[in-house]
């Protein structure tokens, strides 16, 4: 459980270190664009997998294709760190936090999933976003707090350096989750 708690910390620095970049006049488009994907994507979750407890979403996180899927995609999001950053395209970072994130969604669920008792009705309907939305509130939060702060290029560079070592812990964490699980 600790380790989804880590998950969940390491995103909130990525996705607020990635929504502050771009233009100012803009971040209200992105931070409701960031709101309707993780939104959308945890109720999906949630309520796809309502018959599952924790352990069942854990053990379907486990299974070897979603493991390699979910690899292959935190790969890909760390090329594309990289490669905003070689090609100085910093006011397309906040992308990568608007593009559906599945162990932050799976981290969002199972939370959920613990506060609420998961024999009750709420738990496996749209009435248990309520964690989602805290989440999403504490990143709109934080992004605007700051929004007076200039980022400087250094700055930026930073930040997508740190979003790329969250994805490839994330790239790591998955298959040797998966290793350590099937030992």
């Amino acid at each position: 459980m600790s380790l989804l708690s880590i998950i969940l910390a390491a995103f909130v620095v990525r996705d607020f270190l990635l929504l502050r970049m771009g233009p100012d006049a803009r971040i209200v488009r992105r931070l409701l664009a960031y709101a309707i994907v993780t939104f959308t994507s945890a109720s999906i979750v949630l309520v796809t997998t309502r018959s599952l407890g924790v352990d069942g979403l854990l053990q379907l996180l486990r299974t070897p294709g979603i493991t390699l899927v979910s690899a292959l995609f935190y790969g890909g999001l760390l090329a594309l760190c990289l490669w905003i950053r070689q090609t100085d395209r910093h006011h397309f970072a906040w992308l990568i936090a608007v593009i559906p994130n599945p162990l932050l969604v799976l981290a969002l669920v199972v939370h959920t999933r613990l506060i609420l008792e998961p024999t009750s009705a709420s738990a496996a309907t749209l009435s248990a976003t309520w964690p989602v939305w805290l989440w999403i509130g504490t990143i709109t939060f934080a992004v605007i707090g700051t929004r007076s702060i200039r980022l400087g290029l250094k700055d930026l560079d930073g930040s997508l350096y740190i979003a790329a070592f969250v994805n490839s812990v994330a790239l790591v964490v998955l298959p040797v989750g998966e290793i350590i699980s099937s030992g």
